[in-house]
């Protein structure tokens, strides 16, 4: 499943800073956990990173999913496992469930 949600992706390129490193400039908004079965716009699953931070998670160098992770659990008041199963749980919902059932079940 892909859900993409614009508002999730402007709110993070309109932070003041990377999340990451501190610095200012043009934002990405990055994925956490995305590679390989689609991409889900929850904002516990999106960090703002500048493109230099951004390129590096990408190649495998710092920051890591695990501090991509951290970052997102910190701000959103969340335990890491509860962003991982937020985000399987949406993959794996059948096509046209409502997302607000399936976080719900959740809890």
């Amino acid at each position: 499943m892909r859900l993409i949600d614009e508002e999730v992706l402007i709110e993070a390129r309109s932070r003041e800073r990377c999340e990451w490193c501190g610095r200012r400039g043009p934002l990405d908004a990055a994925h956490i956990l995305s590679k390989g079965a689609g991409r889900v716009d929850l904002p516990c699953n999106i960090v703002a990173l500048d493109r230099f931070c951004h390129s590096r998670s990408h190649a495998g160098d710092d920051p890591t999913t695990a501090d991509l992770l951290a970052i997102a659990a910190a701000r959103e008041g969340i335990l890491q496992d509860d962003i991982r199963r937020m985000v399987w749980a949406v993959r794996r919902a059948p096509k046209g469930s409502d997302l607000k059932d399936v976080l719900r079940e959740l809890q």
